[in-house]
């Protein structure tokens, strides 16, 4: 496992984090079907798409860090921050157009509506985006984020939510009590979706 500080995000880490979760989603299925084939298009994408997005989350990410540099990333959103609202939609709609064209919108709506219709009535804690830096995934940066995580959400005695569309994904998060609640194909993808109730540890 390589070590790493974990702690949350300061506002000068904001693009240097940015600019890792543009890496580490570039080739998952989401952004390939949402801003298509071009790697370094969906790259270019996803920063204008995460640096709309993670500053309205509504908590402050928990953040990786590895000699001083950001390394991966836990975006957090509080109960009843992760509903869009006309804002936020509005903010996140420009910023996909601008990343990937206008053609990128409806697929985007199209997932967005998804995510939305899964959503928990229930009060929780909607976690993601989680992303580590591609050259390090497979040591256990991600493993310390999500237990810094699990550890506030059991203190909290709280539910916490997350969306994937990868099945390595669902077998990771599966490793911290999450458990999945939910599947369904949109965009030619399979999205899971996955709660965890707090661990009386």
């Amino acid at each position: 496992m390589l070590e790493v500080e974990v702690g949350e995000l300061a506002p000068h880490e904001l693009w240097p984090a940015v600019q890792m979760l543009s890496r580490a989603f570039r080739d998952n299925p989401l952004p390939v079907a949402v801003f298509g084939q071009n790697p370094e298009r969906r790259r270019k994408a996803l920063e204008r798409y995460f640096s709309t997005w993670v500053p309205t989350l509504g908590w402050i990410p928990l953040c990786a860090r590895r000699n001083g540099w950001v390394t991966g990333l836990v975006g957090i959103a509080p109960p009843g921050r992760c509903r869009l609202g006309p804002w936020r939609f509005t903010r996140l709609a420009l910023a996909v157009a601008r990343g990937g064209g206008p053609r990128s919108v409806p697929r985007a709506l199209t997932i967005a509506s998804l995510w939305e219709k899964w959503d928990p009535a229930q009060g929780h804690w909607h976690l993601g985006p989680v992303g580590v830096e591609p050259s390090l995934q497979g040591m256990g940066i991600g493993s310390q984020m999500l237990e810094r995580f699990c550890y506030y959400m059991d203190s909290l005695r709280a539910l916490a939510y997350l969306e994937t569309d990868k099945p390595e994904n669902v077998r990771f998060y599966e490793r911290f009590g999450f458990r999945v609640i939910g599947e369904e194909e949109a965009l030619g993808i399979t999205h899971w979706f996955m709660a965890r109730e707090p661990s009386s540890r």
